[in-house]
């Protein structure tokens, strides 16, 4: 049994003021299980309050206003906990391990969101506490791109976020 605590406490370095994040667990296909991912579900769905699953795989964030920090930098705090529960066969706790993908997003005083980029981590596969800086990669965006950013909102879009992990990860492995 592999228990899951954590918090995406802040953001730091990026340019708007107002961020949010969706995050997902990437949970590899052999040999690991969901233990509690009904668990709301099955308490909603007698009530009738809720039609769908409430998922602990992928959620959003609230948006925060950034402040200033102590190094001048804007730093929006989030606080926002998670906490996953998950069984595991022991061949496969030595190899592979889940993955939190997150993207980041910004929304300006017009309502437009943007995203402002993409990251990854992978699980820390021992107990105890962490706290881990991640950096952020972007999409490169052409001019018309940008133009159609600042005008509408939008960015261009990684279709599957799983992609960035696998692609970081086979990099990795070459080296």
């Amino acid at each position: 049994r592999v228990n899951i605590f954590g918090e995406i406490s802040h953001l730091e370095g990026f340019l708007e003021d107002k961020l949010y994040c969706f995050y997902e667990f990437d949970i590899p296909s052999l040999g690991w299980k969901i233990d509690d991912e009904n668990e709301y579900f099955e308490i909603y769905k007698k009530e009738n309050l809720l039609e769908e699953n409430i998922n602990k795989l992928k959620s959003v964030t609230q948006k925060s206003e950034c402040i200033t920090n102590k190094e001048g930098n804007f730093q929006c705090n989030l606080s926002f906990p998670f906490e996953l529960e998950l069984l595991a066969h022991d061949k496969v706790m030595d190899k592979l391990w889940p993955k939190l993908l997150i993207q980041i997003n910004s929304v300006d005083s017009w309502e437009r969101h943007r995203i402002e980029g993409y990251t990854f981590i992978n699980v820390p596969n021992r107990s105890g506490f962490d706290q881990i800086k991640i950096p952020c990669y972007k999409p490169k965006e052409d001019l018309s791109m940008n133009i159609f950013t600042q005008f509408l909102g939008g960015s261009r879009r990684i279709p599957d976020i799983k992609d960035i992990s696998r692609t970081c990860s086979m990099n990795e492995n070459e080296v």
